[in-house]
């Protein structure tokens, strides 16, 4: 009779699954690293690479029967991973380097060291290695906590509580240790509490990368919000004065056409020049003449309404499109003349400046304003005729 032969039984290693998953953790945190080059990043891949490597040797431990240097060696291994996971937070919030870092390793060195050394009992190296452990594990929560309230990241908060469970079961085993042997039932419980929260941790840590992704493009869009608002305020701006330049004013004028046509509002053009401009920038220079114009223009700004447009539209001719009457735009319009000269000594400005001003009406059935910026200029220069005879006593 022919006998079919039964599998064997093969025992597989908890701690062994545990170091495959580490090394898988680990894995997909270099494909992010490639591909957002973030140091922090590296520094969590490090950690679970020692982290596997640790549980490895631990595994290897519960295949020779317990061979206690082996399991101390693994527990040392664990404690250089929790330091590289409080270096990759550190360096997330701009630490410096692996100076802290380098210290704390060769501090559990020496701990390590020190109580296997002194031991007069088995259990003692590895309680002081699970202590260092909870301790480089708490002061991991408090980071990523304090990233989370700052960043608002829900990430940062899963690993603030994952870190935190560790903690709380590191230290717990460590007192354990000291106190009584750990039985079978205990040791698989604080297996698989430390278990559930490293996988926390690698979620909360793969979420954090998202989130810190999401964060800085939010932060480039909003660059790029503020770089296009300026490159369009640059745009319908003069550079030198500020005020709205002849191409914005191609644009306002058709806009305000509409409205004028439609709901019958009065418009009114002011042509505004300054009176011997050419002189003073010819005589005082170009730097003076810049301060002319930019005096003008704020002048003029100042003395408008915040519902009138003010353009400069040539070298020292400006123009303002009031929404009043000709009649209220002429009256204003005086009152800039009038006004000026005596803003000239403040200003430290030659007192042979003034403004010459016209005005006209944009009609209803305007099409553009290629007619009232004609008659404005018109009258604009009229104005300049007779305060120049007046200015030379003619």
């Amino acid at each position: 009779m022919l006998e079919i032969p039964t599998p064997g039984v093969f025992a597989l290693s908890a701690r062994l699954v545990a170091s495959a998953g580490a090394v898988v953790v680990c894995g997909l945190l270099i494909i992010l690293w490639f591909y957002r080059r973030r140091d922090f990043i590296a520094r969590w891949a490090a950690a679970w690479a020692v982290a596997g490597v640790a549980l490895f040797v631990v595994s290897r431990a519960d295949v020779a029967g317990g061979l206690t240097w082996w399991e101390l060696a693994g527990a040392n291994a664990a404690a250089g991973a929790c330091v590289l996971f409080l270096s990759g937070l550190r360096r997330y919030l701009g630490g410096s380097g692996w100076r802290l870092e380098a210290l704390t390793v060769a501090s559990l060195v020496v701990l390590a060291s020190a109580s296997a050394a002194l031991s007069r009992g088995p259990m003692l190296p590895f309680a002081a290695a699970f202590l260092a452990m909870a301790a480089v594990l708490a002061a991991c929560a408090w980071q990523a906590g304090g990233i989370a309230y700052r960043r608002r990241f829900v990430g940062a908060g899963v690993m603030a509580g994952a870190f935190g469970l560790v903690t709380l079961t590191n230290a717990a085993t460590a007192v354990a240790m000291l106190m009584r042997p750990i039985g079978t039932g205990q040791s698989r419980a604080l297996l698989v509490l430390n278990g559930a929260a490293c996988l926390m941790v690698a979620f909360g840590q793969h979420l954090f990368v998202f989130e810190d992704m999401l964060l800085e493009l939010r932060e480039s869009n909003h660059e790029l919000l503020a770089t296009k608002a300026e490159l369009s305020f640059a745009a319908i701006t003069d550079a030198l004065t500020g005020l709205y330049n002849r191409r914005f004013f191609d644009e306002v004028t058709s806009h305000h056409l509409e409205h004028h046509r439609r709901f019958h509002l009065p418009l009114s053009l002011v042509y505004v020049d300054v009176d011997r401009f050419k002189a003073v920038n010819d005589t005082k220079g170009h730097a003076v003449g810049d301060r002319v114009l930019r005096h003008v223009a704020d002048y003029v700004r100042r003395r408008t309404r915040e519902a009138d447009y003010v353009f400069r539209v040539g070298g020292d001719e400006f123009v303002v499109l009031m929404s009043c009457a000709p009649a209220e735009a002429e009256r204003r319009a005086r009152e800039l003349q009038h006004g000026f000269h005596a803003t000239l000594v403040e200003a430290d400005l030659p007192g042979s400046l003034g403004l010459s001003v016209g005005i006209a009406d944009v009609t209803v059935d305007a099409h553009d304003f290629t007619h009232a910026m004609a008659m404005a200029d018109e009258r604009m220069y009229e104005d300049k005729r007779h305060r120049t005879a007046a200015f030379l006593g003619e």
